[in-house]
């Protein structure tokens, strides 16, 4: 799928949707795959590999959503429950697609509705710097930096 295409086109009415378990196995290796694949290249945990995503998913421990316009996808995303101290939070472990700029506010507040509905005490990620900026606006704020150095011989 040619991302840089997607970003191109004139997006109006998005629509952001949880896949079933069915849909998810029906479009896995054609069309969510690579994009999920793309949003881990930047992780830092062990843990955050394909196969690690797809296992999480089949065994119920974490839903994907899908944005599309009409039959197009845009981006995909899978959420997690993440135990805190003070209590179960949504977790946006991967996001990705063309085009976020559109429709970042409609996928906002959508998971936003959906960790309410579930009774969760709020929504977290963790990403690089530019997201900070990015999400800033919808009233999210930095709660942790992370630091490295990487050891040589």
């Amino acid at each position: 799928m040619d991302l840089n295409h997607c970003a191109e086109l004139e997006i109006r009415v998005p629509i952001i949707e949880t896949l079933s378990l069915g849909d998810l196995l029906q479009g896995w290796e054609d069309d969510y795959r690579d994009l999920v694949t793309v949003s881990l290249e930047h992780s830092m945990r062990a843990e955050d590999d394909i196969d690690a995503v797809l296992n999480k998913l089949l065994a119920g421990h974490a839903t994907a959503v899908v944005i599309k316009q009409g039959d197009l996808l845009l981006g995909i995303s899978v959420l997690d429950q993440m135990e805190c101290k003070d209590g179960l939070w949504l977790n946006v472990w991967t996001l990705t697609g063309a085009g976020m700029d559109v429709w970042l506010d409609e996928y906002v507040e959508y998971i936003t509705r959906w960790a309410r509905l579930m009774g969760l005490k709020g929504v977290m990620c963790g990403g690089r710097g530019g997201w900070e900026k990015r999400l800033k606006r919808y009233g999210w704020k930095k709660t942790a930096v992370i630091m490295q150095r990487e050891l040589t011989t």
